[in-house]
């Protein structure tokens, strides 16, 4: 393994510490406030939430994205991407101020007005969050990016978790929000020595590259937040916290996973953009490790959902089992074409992710509609599911010509983890059936069939590496791992 590719799979294990812990801590976080709130509480923060992603795509800039891929990047850079961020910090702070009263007679709902107007503050502490912070990702060191953001987060659930026990309602997530930003800008500058200072002196160099990007941001808030919008707006803000919590313990594991690979790939993407033969490499070592973890979690998740509701959120959120079902499969689509975007943005090709971004808005939003007028909230997560098939063809074959990959190659990158998927789906059908008739109680039930659905993948996987002569790939790593961990041997 080449020197790069090890600084890569450091910064994803470092990465997937990361996200993997801020995932843990996150759901506990939704276990515990989803038994203390009520599904309409969660609705009505999912709600500002999005209204809140719409406007700050107009101010996300991604020039962190930027100043990653631009090698050379300057201090002047750097204090010019702070300062857009800050000024858009401020402007979209009056915004909010303004649009409150609008925004809540839109919905109906007096409670909007107030929330919006205490976290309008959010903008202005982002804005403010230390730039210099993105050479944790640029230069690798995923160990500084770890600290970064484990530590506000940590100190954050405890906090909402104490507020919600005191007041019992959606102001505990308010300000459990709050108080997470603010220790994120704090953390940024005792961990970063880069002091900013105001100046717009290189904004044609950024957004020469950076102008792609904002438009993708905008189809990522149509194709990730919009949904929660339209089902608060026609159906109730209810069933906007019902789908807002489903897509979270949906796509936990799937969506995670990916992003923090590709964050970790995209660097050293970067650095051998003009290397064709390393890039086409390295892309197909990326993405069977992706298919290999998300695959089964995606099934696996869907499969397990009719128990995983009732033990993990509580009874009062039966109706997102279906939910959860439909969104575990999308997500594992979705995190599996993620991967094509980063490619295709190092190659300093962003068009390409705007695309794809478009076809997907043009695709989900008259389908939200449409089955929505149908199936009602199922037909809103039908509609994602619909979609997510539909663009991961599209950006296999994007790759595919992009980086002139052979069919086969993308055949094997898929091939044991589906097999795998196949397999375990039918182990956890009927360990379902046998656990049910025998009267196994929900707690237990999750446990017996997480351990069969884990051990029957493992098993089916191993035994189709074996069949396929041993190749390369995730299953030689992760032995070659636990050999060496405790000294069995060496694998080559």
């Amino acid at each position: 393994m080449s020197t790069l590719n090890r600084q890569v799979a450091k910064g994803a294990i470092w990465m997937i510490a990361l996200k993997a812990s801020i995932k843990a801590i996150g759901l506990l976080s939704t276990v515990f406030l989803a038994r203390l709130l009520s599904p309409e509480d969660f609705g009505l923060i999912a709600i500002i939430m999005a209204l809140f992603a719409m406007i700050d795509i107009f101010g996300n800039f991604s020039f962190d994205t930027v100043l990653i891929q631009k090698q050379d990047a300057t201090p002047a850079d750097y204090n010019t991407a702070w300062s857009f961020n800050v000024s858009f910090g401020i402007v979209a702070c009056i915004i909010v101020a303004f649009g409150a009263d609008w925004v809540s007679e839109f919905y109906g709902d007096a409670r909007i007005k107030s929330v919006m107007l205490v976290l309008s503050g959010l903008f202005l502490i982002s804005g403010l969050q230390n730039i210099g912070v993105v050479e944790f990702r640029k230069n690798l060191t995923f160990d500084k990016e770890f600290r970064y953001q484990l530590l506000p987060k940590l100190v954050s659930f405890f906090s909402t978790l104490g507020l919600a026990f005191w007041l019992k309602n959606y102001w505990a997530l308010v300000f459990g929000s709050l108080i997470w930003k603010l220790l994120v800008l704090i953390n940024g500058y005792l961990l970063h020595d880069f002091r900013p200072r105001f100046t717009f002196s290189e904004w044609r160099h950024l957004f020469r590259f950076s102008k792609w990007l904002m438009i993708n941001n905008v189809f990522y808030f149509l194709n990730n937040r919009s949904p929660e919008m339209i089902v608060g707006k026609i159906l109730s803000p209810q069933a906007a916290g019902f789908f807002a919590i489903a897509q979270e313990i949906s796509t936990l594991p799937t969506s995670e996973f990916a992003a923090n690979i590709t964050a970790a790939s995209y660097p050293g993407y970067c650095k051998i953009s003009h290397l064709p033969v390393e890039l086409r490499r390295m892309y197909l070592v990326v993405m069977e490790s992706i298919a290999f973890f998300v695959l089964p979690a995606g099934v696996g998740i869907a499969m397990l959902a009719h128990v995983l509701v009732p033990v993990v959120l509580g009874p009062k959120w039966l109706s997102s089992v279906s939910l959860v079902q439909y969104l575990a499969l999308s997500g594992a689509l979705i995190a599996m074409s993620s991967n094509t975007g980063a490619v295709f943005m190092a190659l300093g090709r962003p068009r390409v992710s705007t695309l794809m971004g478009m076809l997907r808005v043009v695709i989900l939003i008259p389908m939200i509609y449409w089955l929505s007028s149908i199936e009602g909230l199922n037909g809103v997560a039908q509609a994602v599911l619909i979609t997510s098939i539909a663009v991961f063809f599209v950006s296999s074959g994007l790759i595919r010509f992009g980086l002139k990959i052979p069919f086969y190659s993308i055949l094997r990158v898929f091939a044991r983890p589906l097999g795998g998927a196949v397999i375990m789906t039918v182990c956890l059908y009927w360990a379902s059936i046998i656990l049910y008739q025998n009267g196994v109680i929900e707690v237990v039930m999750l446990f017996a069939l997480l351990a069969a659905g884990v051990l029957s993948y493992a098993f089916s996987v191993v035994v189709l590496w074996v069949l396929a002569g041993c190749a390369d790939g995730p299953e030689k790593r992760i032995l070659r791992l636990i050999f060496n961990k405790f000294k069995l041997g060496k694998i080559r």
